[in-house]
């Protein structure tokens, strides 16, 4: 089950983007306003809402849960997890999604402590917690809409204050993302080799900083980073060009090195259609069931089906003994998937697809 293969054809759409044509792509920036009155248009960004809600972020640090000035809520560490609690209304009725946010530094022992402080916390909520897994560098578009587009992964550990340890004088960072519910910035190594026409980087020197723009960058794209960058250099920047850059650039880098050139195609994900599972274990290991043509009304609430939407993995909570054996290659890695532990009925909003 690490990862399956899909059925669709690897053609090059994505949510939001409309064909204009060969080689032509026209990008349509969805509503995030409409989601309640279009739960079509939930189901296709996975949003359970507009990301109005209430967040709550903790630091796991030293087998303990530190809470997270709001100030600093987007800002993480790839050295360390994180526990983040969405609270919103849907009908009437208050629920609550839980994010666990592991960074690609952290150590087991950090991610056991993650799962330990989630169950705590799940026992708090009498239950009511649908508990989300997030790896690093695959976040779902709420998770960056509840911290509105800020996400911005340092590298290293936070400290006990929640800040970073002592920083080098010249960092770069990536920014990718168009709008507030697919953008995020991560710290990458400061040589030139990292950077890409596609996307756009902030160079930070003890003296200037440069916010680069490569040539295949939209200009939502530039709109976005020109925001979320303020978090990291203030105002205290310099916009580059790329092709236009001063010497004192590539000397932060190292000098210039070849990278990579051509604009980057959106990685196709809507072509995929949502599969459903039946999970069964009567013959002492785990047997999954397909269930073709599916509605919500095959969801039975005395077994346990799994629900694979190609970015996201859904299911309850397994019984003891449960297992996953053998493992099935294909296009996507399974550390790139979110897992959604949900009970019923507090599964979130967009499972009605």
């Amino acid at each position: 089950m690490e990862e399956w293969a899909g059925r669709g054809p690897g053609s090059c759409g994505e949510p939001g983007a409309a064909d204009a044509g060969p080689g032509k792509l026209i990008r349509v920036r969805p509503d995030v306003g409409k989601l309640h009155s279009q739960p079509e248009l939930a189901a296709q960004l996975r949003m359970v809402d507009d990301a109005s809600g209430k967040v709550e972020v903790w630091c796991i640090q030293d087998l303990r849960r530190q809470p997270v000035d709001p100030k600093h809520h987007g800002q993480l560490y790839a050295g360390s997890c994180y526990l983040v609690l969405y609270t919103y209304q849907k009908m009437g009725r208050v629920q609550y999604l839980l994010y666990l946010w592991q960074g690609h530094q952290a150590t087991t022992r950090e991610i056991s402590t993650l799962n330990c402080h989630a169950e705590q916390l799940d026992l708090m909520y009498r239950g009511a917690l649908v508990r989300e897994h997030v790896t690093m560098g695959s976040e779902p578009p709420h998770f960056l809409a509840i911290l509105q587009g800020q996400l911005v992964v340092f590298q290293g550990h936070a400290g006990h204050d929640g800040k970073g340890q002592p920083a080098p004088a010249t960092r770069l960072f990536h920014v990718q993302g168009t709008d507030s519910y697919n953008t995020k910035t991560v710290e990458v190594p400061a040589r030139a080799s990292a950077l890409s026409s596609s996307d756009i980087f902030l160079l930070v020197t003890a003296g200037p900083c440069y916010l680069w723009f490569g040539k295949g960058c939209s200009g939502d794209q530039r709109e976005m980073a020109r925001t979320v960058v303020t978090a990291i250099s203030g105002e205290n920047k310099e916009t580059v060009l790329e092709g236009q850059e001063p010497p004192h650039f590539w000397e932060a880098l190292g000098g210039r090195a070849p990278y990579p050139s051509n604009k980057r195609l959106p990685e196709d994900v809507s072509s995929f259609q949502p599969r459903l599972f039946e999970c069964s274990s009567q013959m002492g290991h785990l047997v999954l069931t397909e269930v073709v043509f599916f509605s919500q009304e095959d969801l039975d609430k005395y077994d346990i089906m799994l629900l694979d939407t190609w970015q996201e993995v859904r299911r309850p909570p397994p019984p003891a003994g449960w297992g996953v054996k053998g493992r099935r290659p294909c296009l996507r890695s399974w550390g790139r998937v979110c897992v959604t532990v949900c009970l019923q009925p507090c599964q979130p909003a967009d499972e009605s697809v």
